[in-house]
């Protein structure tokens, strides 16, 4: 099979895979159903030649192939968003997006108040996941690729995909 052949929608799928680590998850992230992602999956599967996600309780654990594919495909994936999101007004008040925060337990009772209010007050139809992380965790790609946005004691960093800076700063102002 030929890269031309491989559908781009395939690639998203491993991308929320990797993110959520459930077939159920990602179907809901991606508002498919169930069946659709597993079919997705199986689709990759074959396309890759590996398995690439084990079953370890309720959670998928990726293989070593699929570890060492998710740094090209993320980083892919977000460069075609970012050429799509330059041209694409972002509007807070309207997105209805996943957002994913990671903070350590100090920043969390620091900036959690004034984060819901201000993201409820914002962006009233998007949802606000707060991931816990520490500082080691948030230096990591692979714990980077679960977050939108991480702040700990050293930096605050956000992904490309953060449609507008502005929103950003205001959130956390």
């Amino acid at each position: 099979m030929s890269s031309d052949d491989v559908d781009l929608n395939l690639l998203r799928v491993f991308d929320v895979l990797m993110q959520e680590r459930s077939v159920t998850s990602a179907a809901d992230h991606l508002g498919r159903t169930q069946s659709a992602v597993s079919h997705s999956l199986a689709k990759l599967r074959i396309i890759f030649k590996d398995e690439l996600f084990t079953r370890d309780g309720g959670l998928m654990r990726p293989t070593p192939r699929a570890l060492e594919l998710i740094g090209g495909i993320s980083d892919a994936l977000g460069k075609i968003r970012t050429s799509i999101g330059r041209y694409k007004v972002f509007d807070p008040a309207t997105t209805e997006r996943k957002f994913r925060v990671g903070l350590t337990d100090y920043h969390a009772m620091i900036f959690l108040p004034g984060l819901i209010r201000e993201f409820s007050r914002q962006a009233p139809h998007a949802t606000l996941n707060v991931i816990p992380a520490n500082r080691a965790e948030a230096e990591s790609a692979d714990y980077f690729r679960q977050v939108d946005c991480t702040l700990t004691t050293r930096c605050v960093s956000a992904m490309a995909f953060w449609s507008s800076p502005t929103t950003f700063t205001a959130i956390f102002d």
